[in-house]
C-alpha cells in the first residue's frame, strides 16, 4: 500500500501523521510532501511525537513535484480539499482523502501554549487516522473511543 500525506509546507502536520501511519502499521510505504519547499523538520512536532513514543526526527521534507507522476493507493491532504486543486497527477490516484487540520506552527505565545496546541494536533491526527486506518485500509467498521474522540486505552 502506498500513501502520500500532503500539506502546503512539509515539514509538520504531514509528518505527524505519517508518524502515526507508521506506528499502527509499519508494512505500508508512506512518503509526505509540500507544494513548498521546507528546510527542516519542525522541532517542536518531533519534540511532541517523541512524547507519544514516535520518532520523525529521520523525516525528510519533500516537495510534492517529484510524487506527482507516481501511483497512488491514497493521498492525504491534512489541509483539507483545497490543495488538491493545485496539483495535477498524472499518476493514478486511487484515493484522495482531506483532512482539516489546524497547523500549529501559526500558533503564537507562551511555549506552555505552543506545546499544547502541538500535542492537540498530535492528538487529533491520532484520532483521525486510527479511524481511517481501521474503516478504510483495513475495511473494518469498528465504532470505539477513538471514532468519538475520547482516550482510551487500545493498543495499536
Amino acid at each position: 500500500m502506498r500513501i502520500l500525506i500532503i500539506a502546503s509546507v512539509d515539514n509538520c502536520t504531514a509528518q505527524m501523521a505519517k508518524g502515526w501511519l507508521c506506528k499502527f502499521d509499519g508494512s505500508y510505504d508512506i512518503y509526505t510532501a509540500g507544494t513548498e519547499k521546507a528546510g527542516t523538520l519542525d522541532s517542536h512536532a518531533v519534540e511532541i511525537m517523541k512524547e507519544n513514543g514516535i520518532d520523525i526526527s529521520r523525516y525528510s521534507c519533500n516537495k510534492i513535484d517529484r510524487f506527482l507522476s507516481e501511483n497512488w493507493d491514497y493521498v492525504i491532504s491534512v489541509e483539507g480539499d483545497s490543495i488538491f486543486s493545485d496539483l495535477c497527477f498524472s499518476g493514478f490516484v486511487k484515493h484522495k482523502l482531506s483532512l482539516q487540520l489546524p497547523d500549529p506552527e501559526e500558533e503564537a505565545g507562551s511555549s506552555t501554549l505552543i506545546d499544547e496546541v502541538y500535542r492537540q494536533t498530535s492528538n487529533d491526527i491520532r484520532i483521525l487516522l486510527f479511524d481511517f486506518y481501521l474503516n478504510e485500509i483495513n475495511g473494518k467498521q469498528i465504532l470505539g473511543a477513538d471514532s468519538c474522540g475520547a482516550e482510551c486505552d487500545i493498543e495499536y
